[in-house]
């Protein structure tokens, strides 16, 4: 599917000045028409996404229906990449950022579409400290069922309940992170990561 979105990338034109990084097909369809899914870097710190619909069997007839600006974080050193899934949900990948000071850091969330309302459903986040590399933490997080899975380091994977639910895309911003999430970050000095009332039970 990341070949896909090359193909996409290199042979549909941009719908404004934006730099296009990931693009996938078929997220959405009906009879003459195709919903494409976009990541475009309209600014040089943040990424929009961008719902194309393109009629007809040409490039020239697509209308972009809807733009959630600013809605992520553009890594220095990593290419976000758009996977559709087999069940129809589409992962953003590699939003973390790479060899950025101390740590290096990897995120992703999972997107739904249900009648052409977007949301955020799930959300992973890694950290690991470049200098002690036995520090690292791991949030998996399922925003449907309001659990989340974490790693601390050597400790067993435990699962917790995580707070809110789904969030709707219209809503999201490049600083979202589940509140769960917050206690993977590392502290330079000491780690003592806040864990939640039922981590023991």
């Amino acid at each position: 599917m990341k070949l896909l979105g090359l193909l996409l990338l290199l042979s549909a034109p941009a719908l404004a000045q934006d730099r296009v990084i990931s693009a996938i097909s078929g997220v959405g369809s009906s009879f003459n028409e195709t919903l494409i899914l976009e990541i475009s870097a309209s600014d040089p710190y943040q990424l929009d996404i961008v719902v194309v619909r393109r009629n007809g069997f040409t490039w020239d007839t697509e209308t972009e229906m809807i733009r959630f600006e600013g809605a992520l974080f553009l890594p220095p050193n990593n290419i976000p990449a758009l996977v559709l899934r087999d069940n129809g949900t589409i992962l953003i990948d590699e939003l973390g950022c790479f060899a950025c000071g101390r740590y290096h850091s990897g995120k992703s969330m999972i997107l739904q579409s249900v009648d052409d309302v977007w949301r955020v459903i799930g959300y992973t986040e890694s950290i690991v400290d470049r200098h002690e590399p036995w520090r690292f933490g791991v949030c998996d997080v399922n925003l449907l069922s309001g659990q989340a899975d974490i790693t601390l380091a050597d400790e067993p994977v435990k699962r917790v309940k995580a707070s809110g639910g789904p969030v709707m895309l219209v809503d999201l911003d490049d600083n979202y992170r589940p509140e769960i999430c917050e206690m993977i970050h590392l502290d330079e000095e000491e780690w003592e990561p806040m864990k939640p009332a039922d981590w023991d039970e």
